[in-house]
């Protein structure tokens, strides 16, 4: 009976569509970066980032605010050639949050690293800061390390316009109405002063400044997709020109975009990306539970996917370990294939050629 019934899970496996031609397979191949493996028990974790010319750059905390920040070109050979620097940054802590992004300008001349903290220690206020380092990517240097608690470096969305210019966006304060409500639930709307600017490189600093307001309505269904746009000063017509936006409101990079290609792996998976070449998408996916409000996770399966795009095979599936770890992946180009690079333990590069 116990072989009748796994036969017949094999069998009912084959009836479901693009479950034939996915593959677990082992790494093409696997290169470990000269770096200390990162603490995956708590963040900030690794980042990866894949340059337009499909170099990668990878930023791998080693503890204690020390950092490695190296740049890796010919993965896909037997030889890769790795570059690295070194820098330190305000160590993690109690009470302290830390979020980081790396920006890389459309000619891909600098490397933009931002780490902002903001700070819950101090009593009826949050303090927030960033540090930023740039990095010169033709001669592979650090050129400034600047520690700031301006709101435009410090707590802004960001995003790099088409013409090279890194275009800010940050709420730098709010207003509820009523003003002290009672309960403090009781919110019938909150105003938020919003603050814009383009910013220049390398020297981060602002031009076209604009500020306008956003009112988000309690009582409207519709108030968290459509807020009310207010008192936009002047400044921000040519700001919005130059990013190339609809609106103020659309600031830094654009109107909410939908995603390229529907939720073809499942309700379980997220679309993640898609390749250089348009050929094939990537998912994150994920079986499991969330209770209180996703403060308690269980995994059961976790696994990265690879989709042929638009006729919905899957191509490629790479396990990861059950935990909310995050694993860097992109769809990469070289050597006339694509690729599946996935960082694991932030030091161990593997590289999937897609069949």
């Amino acid at each position: 009976m116990p072989n009748r019934v796994l036969w017949l899970l094999q069998f009912a496996l084959l009836l479901i569509p693009g479950t034939t031609t996915a593959q677990t397979i082992a790494p093409t191949s696997t290169y470990k970066l000269h770096a200390h493996k990162e603490e995956l028990s708590h963040p900030p974790y690794a980042q990866l980032s894949l340059l337009s010319d499909q170099g990668l750059l990878i930023l791998i905390p080693q503890g204690g605010g020390k950092w490695v920040f190296k740049r890796l070109t010919a993965w896909d050979s037997g030889s890769p050639k790795e570059d690295s620097l070194e820098f330190k940054s305000t160590p993690a802590r109690d009470g302290l949050s830390q979020y980081n992004d790396v920006m890389v300008n459309p000619a891909s001349t600098y490397a933009v690293i931002r780490m902002r903290f903001a700070d819950s220690s101090f009593p009826a206020k949050e303090n927030r800061f960033a540090e930023i380092v740039l990095v010169d990517l033709r001669s592979f240097t650090i050129i400034s390390h600047l520690n700031t608690s301006d709101p435009l470096l410090a707590q802004s969305s960001w995003a790099f316009a088409k013409n090279g210019m890194l275009i800010a966006d940050a709420m730098t304060s709010n207003v509820t109405n009523p003003p002290n409500p009672k309960p403090s639930w009781a919110i019938d709307a909150v105003t938020y002063t919003v603050q814009s600017a383009a910013l220049h490189l390398p020297e981060l600093t602002p031009s076209m400044p604009c500020q306008y307001n956003l009112t988000f309505s309690y009582h409207h269904p519709s108030s968290h997709q459509y807020p009310r746009l207010t008192n936009v000063d002047g400044g921000c017509a040519d700001l919005v020109k130059f990013a190339g936006v609809p609106t103020a409101e659309d600031l830094p990079d654009g109107p909410h975009r939908t995603i390229p290609y529907p939720p073809l792996a499942g309700p379980n998976c997220a679309f993640a990306e898609k390749s250089p070449s348009g050929k094939f998408a990537l998912y994150g996916c994920r079986n499991g539970h969330n209770y209180f409000d996703y403060e308690i996770n269980t995994t059961n399966s976790r696994s990265l996917t690879v989709l042929s795009v638009p006729d919905n095979q899957r191509i490629l599936t790479v396990s990861l370990p059950h935990n909310m770890v995050p694993y860097p992946s992109h769809l990469a180009e070289a050597g006339g294939h694509t690729w599946l690079l996935v960082l694991r333990d932030g030091i161990k590069l593997e590289t999937y050629r897609i069949p």
